[in-house]
């Protein structure tokens, strides 16, 4: 697989989650799930959230932060490095304001919405096969000739 096609699927597979888990380094802050909104001309997340979250304390200053996602069929994970900061853009609130969002503030100005902005600097990716006749079939041949299965591929992608 080519670094561009690896690219472009890193991005496809992230673009049709509904939540991924985020955390900023240190601080003993657990991770939380988040609603991703993909910019992947821009390699970012954007994330709605209130001012008082441990995250949007933790990003306010700009913080090391980590992404872990699932893919919806579970055939897709990954742990994704960068950095985490707050952004209050105006263009960026309109840019992926739905009523989903709308539900849980009084409007793009209110004063506890803000955005995280993640940056990703590098994603490790695992990419599992969907076909249950070929994980059956590795399972099976590993047993019986004493191997390990071959049933995906890992990736790491860097983007700086």
């Amino acid at each position: 697989m080519t670094d561009k096609l690896q690219e472009d699927t890193f991005w496809s597979e992230l673009g049709k989650l509904n939540a991924v888990m985020v955390g900023c380094d240190g601080g003993g802050a657990h991770h939380q799930p988040m609603a991703p909104h993909v910019d992947a001309n821009a390699n970012t997340l954007w994330f709605y959230t209130n001012v008082a979250t441990d995250l949007a304390r933790g990003a306010a200053g700009g913080a090391d932060a980590m992404v872990c996602v699932v893919g919806k069929d579970h055939d897709f994970y990954g742990c994704l490095t960068g950095k985490l900061t707050q952004n209050r853009s105006p263009q960026k609130i309109e840019e992926y304001w739905s009523l989903v969002v709308s539900a849980w503030f009084d409007g793009k100005d209110d004063p506890s919405l803000t955005m995280l902005e993640f940056k990703v600097h590098e994603a490790m990716l695992w990419v599992s096969t969907d076909s249950a006749a070929k994980f059956g079939w590795e399972i099976a041949k590993a047993n019986l000739i004493d191997s390990k299965p071959n049933i995906g591929h890992q990736h790491v992608l860097k983007f700086l």
